[in-house]
């Protein structure tokens, strides 16, 4: 019963001055000193006897200080674990704020590369250029309509002479044949895409689709037509492969191929524009 009634009023005798507490023992001590010495003698013996329920009384009150000093600490850990949990608080939600902030120039970071990557390739694309006896007759996406008429050309002497249609083997030599005639132009245009792709796949961004998709915007539906036959290529077997996983194809114009089967060459989710 003692232990509940202190907890019920802990609060209140916790604000009790503790000179009070001191001096009502002080006073009781002196009382029974008084009254032993008026009384003396036998009487007196008889009377000191029987302070022994006083001593009971003190022990009692010091067993009460013991469990209020016990109840001061409970609650005084009890305010150093509600300040840990405030701190703990405080401290996650500055982490979390330092996460956002450092994903926030990571992507600022990420997109200042990415489309500087971009003007790159658009100013290799603008130095393309195709000559005859010196004289320039063709730039930028111009030349590479150009360049793409020069294969048309290539593919029909590797037409299959039962079907007379430029099989996959065909246009692989086809494209071989065209590849060394025009890398010299059209090399650093494949290997600068190849890189803007591959840096969008192996950056940390999480919509790497969407940025896929603006470089698949800047390509003409002839470049994307000259991206299938690339494709074919052993030398660009990595390539092909984030063509597929971005669908780079989807713009690409079967009429302009130079077979009816053509699209078969690479997967078919290379023109899809939704992922599976």
């Amino acid at each position: 019963m003692l232990i509940p009634w202190l907890r019920k009023h802990f609060e209140k005798l916790r604000t009790m001055p503790v000179a009070w507490f001191v001096a009502f023992v002080v006073l009781v001590w002196l009382i029974t000193l008084v009254v032993a010495w008026i009384w003396g003698g036998e009487w007196g013996g008889t009377f000191g006897d029987t302070f022994g329920a006083t001593n009971a009384l003190f022990s009692g009150l010091a067993f009460v200080g013991l469990i209020y000093a016990i109840l001061l600490q409970r609650q005084e850990l009890e305010l150093q674990r509600k300040e840990l949990e405030d701190t703990r608080e405080e401290l996650k939600g500055s982490r979390i704020a330092q996460e956002t902030q450092n994903s926030f120039v990571s992507r600022q970071i990420f997109e200042a590369t990415f489309f500087q990557l971009l003007r790159n390739l658009n100013d290799i694309i603008q130095s393309i250029d195709l000559r005859s006896s010196g004289t320039e007759i063709a730039a930028g996406r111009d030349a590479i309509r150009s360049y793409y008429k020069r294969l048309d050309r290539l593919m029909v002497r590797y037409r299959d002479s039962g079907s007379g249609l430029v099989t996959r083997d065909g246009a692989a030599k086809a494209y071989e044949a065209f590849y060394a005639e025009s890398s010299h132009d059209l090399g650093h245009y494949f290997r600068m895409l190849y890189n803007v792709i591959k840096f969008v796949d192996q950056s940390d961004v999480t919509d790497k689709r969407f940025y896929a998709q603006i470089v698949r915007a800047q390509l003409s539906d002839i470049e994307a037509n000259l991206q299938l036959y690339n494709c074919i290529s052993p030398r660009a077997a990595k390539m092909r492969v984030l063509v597929e996983r971005y669908h780079l194809l989807k713009y690409v114009d079967p009429r302009q191929l130079f077979g009816p089967d053509h699209t078969t060459f690479v997967d078919e989710s290379a023109y899809e524009d939704e992922p599976r």
